[in-house]
């Protein structure tokens, strides 16, 4: 299937009933393509079969959040269902890993355009396990992978800001690493 466009970014945080994060569940997922008359949504996600909030390195992070592994994985699978049924999506998985619990942020895990993509370089020690998983991952399903040349961290989407110009739509924010230029092109 070809796609035009940038990627498309979508997330979703669960609310509770009373409209507050207390059980702590985030869902973000991201789209591998973006949507055109010719093609449906195609997301890549992880089942958060071992989310949690085991450690804090950002401001939305607190460890006193109890997450419901029972909730957080029934709510993903109506997600999933909406996907599926009412957006007929198209739905990549990656396995979950029992010591990353944030593979879930899929978001994360690089920045893909087409069938291209560009793994994250995580920050944080706590993250960086996940980085050979989701290169396999890609690498398994045919994807070309461009390092970044520049040192220092990139989280992907996170950092990513889509923008449509002729090779490749993106541009790199200088949110995670000192070392990478406020902005470079591929």
């Amino acid at each position: 299937m070809q796609t035009e466009g940038p990627l498309t970014i979508f997330g979703l945080k669960a609310l509770s009933s009373d409209n507050t994060h207390s059980d702590g569940l985030c869902l973000f997922f991201q789209a591998v393509m973006g949507v055109n008359e010719m093609t449906s949504p195609r997301f890549f996600m992880c089942r958060p079969d071992y989310f949690g909030i085991n450690y804090e390195i950002n401001p939305w992070m607190n460890r006193q959040v109890e997450v419901i592994p029972s909730k957080a994985i029934k709510q993903w699978e109506s997600l999933v269902s909406i996907l599926k049924d009412d957006l007929h999506a198209d739905i990549d998985l990656i396995s979950p890993v029992e010591d990353q619990p944030d593979m879930v942020f899929t978001a994360n895990a690089g920045y893909i355009y087409d069938k291209t993509f560009i793994p994250s370089r995580f920050r944080f020690a706590q993250r960086q396990g996940e980085e050979p998983h989701f290169r396999h991952w890609f690498e398994n399903q045919g994807y070309k992978l461009i390092d970044l040349k520049a040192e220092g961290f990139f989280e992907g989407c996170g950092d990513a800001l889509p923008l449509k110009i002729a090779f490749l739509p993106v541009i790199v924010l200088d949110q995670t690493s000192p070392h990478i230029p406020s902005w470079q092109r591929f």
